[in-house]
């Protein structure tokens, strides 16, 4: 059973947030997948978490027990679309 907790993210975050999107993009692990450095170059994804933080931007981050960053979720404002983008 899982007793951690979640907490609101801060800019302190996108480095984790990131490597959380990296994963949710590239989940298939038996596929070929670019190195993250590469995946962020496309300029679509690069927006994702480029301008986050925006006043009705919100993302969440679980936190295991031992204080250790799980999961995130994000909900950011996209060019006027409201995007819900959740990883784990």
């Amino acid at each position: 059973m899982w007793s951690g907790v979640t907490r609101t993210a801060t800019h302190e975050d996108l480095s984790f947030l990131n490597q959380m999107l990296y994963l949710a993009i590239c989940w298939d692990f038996e596929q070929d997948h670019p190195t993250p450095e590469k995946l962020w170059t496309n300029p679509s994804l690069k927006k994702l978490l480029q301008d986050w933080g925006h006043p009705d931007d919100v993302a969440v981050i679980a936190v295991a027990e031992e204080g250790v960053p799980i999961g995130g979720s994000l909900v950011s404002i996209l060019d006027n679309l409201r995007t819900l983008l959740q990883f784990c």
